[in-house]
């Protein structure tokens, strides 16, 4: 950015249309991929703890189900669901943030984003 005084006002907008452009598109892909990062964590959770993942997922935010539901326990086995799939895979890609992605797609989904950044940063994006 410290050269965009020397960009015509066209130019300053056609760049900030662009990093706008790519800032989107890394959003939604990095969205996709914590989206199937979660599915698996969740699957794992749901497998070690079915009877709190069950009330857990069943529970809306309105409700007083919610009010009924270990929480404790819930972190508890969340964490046991972390620390299996740490031990038992290996991550597939880390992001530039070091998030591990343990799922073909989601690792293919954060590589994706990752080079949006990349790009992002080429263009002199904010």
């Amino acid at each position: 950015m410290a050269a965009s005084w020397l960009l015509s006002p066209a130019a300053m907008a056609q760049q900030a249309l662009t990093c706008t452009t790519l800032q989107e598109r890394y959003r939604v892909l990095a969205d996709q991929a914590l989206q199937q990062e979660i599915r698996l964590l969740k699957a794992v959770r749901q497998r070690l703890c079915p009877t709190i993942s069950l009330q857990a997922d069943e529970a809306q935010p309105d409700q007083s189900a919610a009010e009924t539901i270990d929480f404790d326990a819930l972190i508890s086995c969340r964490h046991r669901a972390e620390a299996e799939l740490q031990a038992t895979r290996a991550p597939l890609y880390r992001n530039r943030r070091q998030l591990a992605f343990y799922t073909a797609a989601g690792a293919d989904l954060a590589k994706q984003a990752d080079g949006l950044l990349v790009r992002s940063d080429q263009a002199g994006c904010p």
